[in-house]
């Protein structure tokens, strides 16, 4: 683990930095540092852990390769997830493009973030699922952008200005996209016999 106490975008820009210098170990460290966060993010888009997991590799893949082309006037962190966005788009217009020759894939629940102490019984099992599925179904209908945006600012925590540069939209538009978004997800999930 990285030891030195400096301000997380400082310590990012360090490591590449040294890494890009020859020092493969530096990039090891930003792969601990993020490797959770893009894959929850990355699963959050796609709905697939497994799928995830390999869009993660491949984040850190080009991320790796493209090391020298990082300019530090961006953060680190949202430059990685501009490159797993890149990655998550590829994956979903790939699927769009199974999707419209007939292949169906099945839909995952939710995390439960480790919290699974006491179990529901069956019947609550089974709702569970099913407005899990409701509500991954009305997440993954959303217009790309607004579930980029949604997924960043809700799941991960990014301020708007984060998701800004992620997206390489302005603040307003994040704010936009955002309440859009939840809008739209409020009234899909009414439709759907699902309230607050």
């Amino acid at each position: 683990m990285y030891e030195v106490l400096l301000p997380q975008a400082d310590r990012d820009v360090d490591l590449l930095r040294r890494f890009v210098a020859g020092e493969r170990s530096a990039f090891d460290s930003l792969v601990d540092l993020y490797h959770l966060r893009i894959y929850r993010f990355l699963w959050r888009m796609v709905g697939d852990r497994a799928r995830a997991e390999e869009l993660t590799q491949d984040t850190f893949v080009r991320a790796f390769r493209a090391a020298q082309s990082f300019k530090a006037r961006f953060r680190f962190s949202t430059w990685l997830y501009a490159i797993a966005r890149n990655c998550a788009r590829s994956e979903l217009k790939r699927r769009r493009s199974r999707w419209s020759a007939g292949e169906r894939e099945p839909v995952e629940g939710l995390p439960d973030g480790g919290r699974a102490a006491a179990r529901p019984g069956p019947d609550r099992q089974a709702e569970m699922r099913e407005v899990t599925g409701v509500v991954r179904r009305a997440v993954d209908a959303l217009p790309d952008d607004h579930r980029t945006a949604l997924v960043l600012t809700f799941y991960e925590g990014l301020s708007y200005e984060e998701v800004a540069e992620v997206l390489g939209r302005p603040r307003g538009t994040i704010k936009s996209w955002v309440f859009r978004a939840k809008r739209q997800l409020a009234r899909m999930l009414r439709n759907a016999g699902i309230q607050d």
